[in-house]
Formats: C-alpha cells, structure tokens, sequence
C-alpha cells in the first residue's frame, strides 16, 4: 500500500490543475482511494489527469447548536461537532473543502467545493456499471459588479459583556467564533436541491476559513452554532415593499436580534446568509452582494449579511470579502488600503470579478494583522470571550453587484 501511496501522490502533484476547468460543468464517477497508513487521507480521482491529496479537516466547534426559527418558537439541539465532520477533506493548496462520504460497496459521494472555481454533488440514482456514482462538477456563479465609493457610518450605542473566558484557544492561533444563519429563502433553496443545510455550511465556511490561513498569523474559523429558518418574515430581515432585503435595515435588525439571543451574542461573528436580492435603500436600490461594519468582529456590530444566490456556493467569496471588513480591512484603493490598486482583483476590490479574487492584498495583509495585535485580538484567542464593545465609530462597507 505504500507503493500506491508514494505512486498517487505524484500523479497528484504532477496532473492536477485546477485552471483545466474549462467548461461550465461535466459529469465524472470519481474514485477515492484509502491509505491504510494514514486513516486521515484520502486520494481523490475525479477523473484520468485529474486527482488530488485530501487530508481531515475541522470547521465545526466539539458541540455546536443547531437551531429551527420560527416567530412563535425556536427548536434547539447540540449536536457533536466530531462526529457531524468526520467525512470532512480538503486540499489547502487547491482550496478544496469536500465531504467524503463512504457508501455502499466501497463507493463514495462526494460534495462540495472542488477548488476556486467548481464544486461537485452526486447524482445519487445514476450509476456506472461499476456501481460508482455519477457526479457533475459545476462552475461556481460569478457576479460582475462596480466600486461603491459610499461609506455608511454606523455607531454603537451600547456596550456588551459577554461570561468570562472559559478555554484559552491554540497558542499564537487566531479563531473567530462564527455563528450562521440561513434566512428562509436561502434555508428554502437548501431544500429544493436536496442539501443538508448543515452539511452545505460546513463545507462552505471551510473554503472561507482556507482564505484565511493565508494570512500571518493565520486565522481559522470554528462554526458555533447554524440555525435555519422556517418563514419569510422574522425578526432579523427587513424586506422592501418590492419584496427584496433592505441591507443596512437588515443589518440593524440582526444586531438587536443578536443582542436578544444568547447563543449568537457569545460569538465573535454571525453570518446571515440569503438568496434574496439584497439592495442599498440609500443609494436608490443599488443592487449589493454583502454588507459587513468595518471593525465589527467581537462587538455588537458583529453580524453581517451576504448573498448565496441559489445554494451553489456563490456566496464564498463575498463572504471572505466581508469577514475581512470586519477584521478592519477596507477595499483596495482606499482608506488604509490606497496603495494597494483595486484594479488588481484581489479579494478586496470592491467587484466580484478579481483575477487574483483568492489572495488578499499586501495592504489587506497588513491591516488585518495590525488590527490582530490590537486590544480586541484577545477574543479571537479566547473561546466565548469577555468583550465589552467601544463607543466608537465603524463604517458600514457594502459590496456591490450590477443589475
């Protein structure tokens, strides 16, 4: 087995490259490949040429809450984080997070995203003569947008004290503790296609957290809590007499439903993710992908909202872009980020259409790391840290997309 070993490593090495993904998407009956020698990786052939290293990886916390919303009551459990993981792989280099999942006579389905570009599901009543699954490996959607050169200042108007420090994290690391919410139409997309809402966001957040560890020092990102949502109207959405999502109203509405709920409030972030067109009421219903509050991570402007238009993993990028708001980065070209020209497509041009969209900046580099050696940092090395929000000044930063 060692022979095989040493064998797929170099045809990994030597054959596999993400930019061969030409076409929009094409079907394969991918083979995994065990390693007797090491139970934490796995050898993945998507097909002849195309193979690659997986080896474990970790997103969500030891117990993470799970929670069904409705306006008249919430349904919560903890489920073990361990075990709820235990098919989860990725290939850092390729920025692979994929759930691999053993199945019947040897076989696996495999879903999640492939690399940059495309992501992969099985389809699960179509089989080879093998009795290998048939997959379809699909281009992730690209939106083109243009540079907002609005800011929208917000301020908090309260302080929060959160329990005291229970578990000091990994020496020198960097974890944001995030909280996620699916509003209900991105919880309705889930499941029209058929995915586990759970599963999607693992797999999700991982290829946003495999952005981060780009960065020094690192930053990973651990999921505390994922809750779906079972209506339209709550608590924590604002909608337009059109029927799309007022951004910033939203954002507001998040911040004072995180503030209400416990289990959100102990984050150091909480994502609000929809399918909804998400527009800017004060910029004449300009079209949006994301909105974050600069330096809002472990305050009470923590809460951000970005777009996943139809449960295809559209929604990766535009969230690194805003967690990195959050981390007190502004886009390319201005604020403490000027000398870096947004004309370079890196993850903080204020398009979706960068040709280096999966690098941070040498300005975004340096601004996140200052702000990681600032009084705030210590709840990133903290789990469910104390923090008391300062009555300062954030700008609210909206990512932006053409209609």
């Amino acid at each position: 087995m060692f022979i095989t070993h040493v064998y797929f490593w170099s045809v990994a090495m030597a054959m596999w490259n993400p930019d061969q993904f030409t076409v929009e998407s094409f079907a394969a009956h991918p083979v995994v490949y065990e390693l007797k020698e090491n139970d934490q990786m796995k050898i993945v052939t998507i097909e002849p040429g195309r193979t690659m290293e997986l080896k474990r990886a970790s997103i969500l916390a030891p117990l993470i809450l799970l929670r069904d919303y409705t306006n008249d009551r919430t349904a919560e459990r903890y489920v073990n984080g361990a075990f709820y993981e235990r098919h989860l792989y990725e290939n850092a280099s390729l920025k692979a997070s994929l759930l691999v999942k053993p199945q019947r006579r040897g076989h696996y389905h495999i879903v999640g995203l492939i690399n940059s570009t495309h992501y992969i599901k099985p389809l699960r009543n179509q089989m080879d003569f093998m009795g290998r699954t048939r997959h379809v490996i699909l281009e992730i959607p690209s939106s083109t947008g243009h540079i907002c050169h609005n800011t929208i200042n917000a301020r908090s108007l309260l302080g929060e004290i959160f329990g005291f420090p229970r578990v000091k994290k990994q020496s020198g690391a960097h974890i944001i503790e995030a909280s996620i919410i699916s509003d209900y139409s991105h919880t309705k997309s889930l499941e029209m296609n058929s995915l586990d809402p759970l599963e999607y966001v693992m797999t999700y957040m991982h290829r946003v957290s495999l952005d981060f560890h780009q960065l020094k020092p690192s930053i990973k990102i651990m999921l505390t809590g994922y809750q779906t949502t079972l209506e339209e109207n709550v608590e924590y959405v604002n909608f337009t007499s059109s029927g799309v999502l007022a951004a910033m109203e939203t954002v507001v509405k998040l911040k004072n439903y995180v503030a209400r709920t416990k289990s959100h409030r102990k984050a150091d972030l909480v994502v609000l993710i929809t399918a909804c067109t998400i527009v800017a009421t004060e910029l004449k219903n300009t079209v949006m992908l994301g909105i974050a509050c600069n330096n809002g991570i472990c305050t009470e402007d923590k809460g951000i909202l970005v777009k996943d238009a139809g449960a295809r993993n559209s929604g990766v990028r535009t969230t690194t872009h805003e967690m990195a708001h959050t981390l007190g980065a502004d886009h390319d070209g201005v604020g403490n980020s000027a000398s870096c020209a947004a004309d370079d497509g890196y993850i903080m041009t204020p398009i979706d259409a960068g040709k280096k969209r999966d690098e941070f900046s040498v300005c975004t580099k340096k601004v996140i790391a200052t702000h990681l050696r600032k009084r705030r940092a210590p709840c990133l090395r903290r789990l469910t840290s104390r923090h008391i929000s300062p009555l300062l000044p954030r700008a609210i930063v909206p990512f932006l997309e053409e209609k």
